[in-house]
């Protein structure tokens, strides 16, 4: 509820804030106005100051501000750092592939690319993750699935779809179509012989050049195909000849992991540092890594929402990185994530070398090679 009330004096607002014990209340009074008129001497926008009132006002603990896997809330989703990769596949004229780790935001790119395409005029879009069982990544089931996005009628299997996909292309000069596959090692795997897709779409490719574009994104199984160890050899394979591997996706640079943190306490909830340096340390903590990042300011928004004074301090900081909850802390987050990116010995290297570094101030190669020889 959006009170608009100037001249509203602290007694009133006071009453009225008791009576909702301020759940859900935005009084907008002369001090309110005031603030979102001189926004910009804050470095803010008038619609932020406002924002991050109402956020407050519904409970800012367990308001999602700070998520990047799979989706990017319209809301309150903060997503930064990733514009040439966002632009790549939005305005270029190549096929794109996107491999990377785990959780390095590979989804949210597919999910902000959609968004974009979706404002254009002329563009049809197919959005679809391989995760799942049979039903997502076999052929035909696939093949129906895009046939369904597009308005395809009659379409049976991947031959079918390359006669009707075909056929739209060439009815409509003016129609650019733009497939978005996500997961897209689930498939690989599951066709271990021949990837009958990528051989369709790679043809109807070049045959339509841009008009019709596929974006991938994957790990470690699309990494390989792309380097050549895949089921093709030479001139065969569809992965070469349709990609071109721009390297993989890498974390963000300090600069725009700093601006998540910024934006998403000091834009989206009006909070406070209690020094300027804390958006620094946060990414020193975290790497840069998107989703540690964000997991991170997710912990510290709970402790600080918890404390009631809409101020992160280092203490903050400090409490959540050295939180050794077993399932909930941030440290049990990066341990979950290691263990979904690396094989097994890779995890267990990892914790082994981490165990020697709480021992010393300074690891050497002689640690490690000791550590490898275990």
């Amino acid at each position: 509820v959006i009170l608009l009330m100037p001249g509203c004096t602290a007694k009133l607002r006071e009453r009225l804030e008791r009576g909702r014990r301020n759940a859900g209340l935005v009084i907008v009074d002369d001090a309110i106005l005031t603030r979102m008129v001189l926004a910009e001497r804050e470095q803010r926008r008038a619609i932020g100051i406002l924002r991050s009132i109402m956020i407050n006002a519904q409970n800012a603990a367990n308001t999602e501000v700070f998520r990047v896997e799979k989706a990017v809330e319209p809301r309150t989703g903060i997503f930064v750092g990733r514009e040439d990769l966002i632009r790549q596949v939005v305005d270029g004229t190549n096929n794109v592939a996107l491999y990377g780790g785990r959780r390095i935001g590979k989804s949210s790119i597919l999910s902000v690319a959609h968004d974009r395409l979706a404002q254009r005029e002329h563009v049809q879009i197919v959005q679809h993750s391989f995760e799942g069982g049979r039903s997502v990544w076999h052929d035909d089931a696939v093949a129906k699935e895009i046939a369904r996005q597009l308005g395809l009628d009659g379409v049976v299997d991947l031959q079918s779809l390359a006669v009707a996909l075909h056929e739209q292309l060439d009815s409509d000069p003016d129609l650019r179509v733009v497939l978005l596959f996500d997961e897209i090692d689930r498939y690989i795997k599951s066709t271990q012989t021949r990837h009958l897709l990528i051989e369709t779409l790679r043809a109807l490719s070049d045959r339509h050049g841009d008009r019709l574009r596929i974006v991938v994104a994957g790990f470690m199984s699309l990494y390989d195909c792309l380097s050549g160890r895949g089921p093709y050899s030479g001139a065969d394979d569809p992965w070469g000849r349709m990609f071109h591997d721009t390297g993989p996706v890498p974390n963000l640079k300090p600069e725009h992991a700093e601006e998540i943190v910024r934006e998403g306490f000091w834009e989206v909830l009006g909070w406070h540092f209690e020094s300027s340096m804390i958006p620094q340390l946060i990414v020193e903590r975290t790497g840069g890594h998107p989703d540690f990042v964000q997991h991170f300011c997710s912990k510290l928004q709970e402790r600080v929402a918890a404390r009631g004074d809409q101020t992160v301090r280092r203490e903050d900081v400090k409490a959540v990185f050295f939180d050794d909850d077993p399932s909930y802390s941030f440290v049990a987050h990066v341990r979950k994530t290691l263990k979904m990116n690396l094989d097994p010995v890779a995890h267990l290297l990892i914790l082994l070398i981490a165990d020697r570094a709480r021992e010393s101030r300074r690891l050497t190669f002689e640690q490690f090679a000791e550590v490898a020889r275990l």
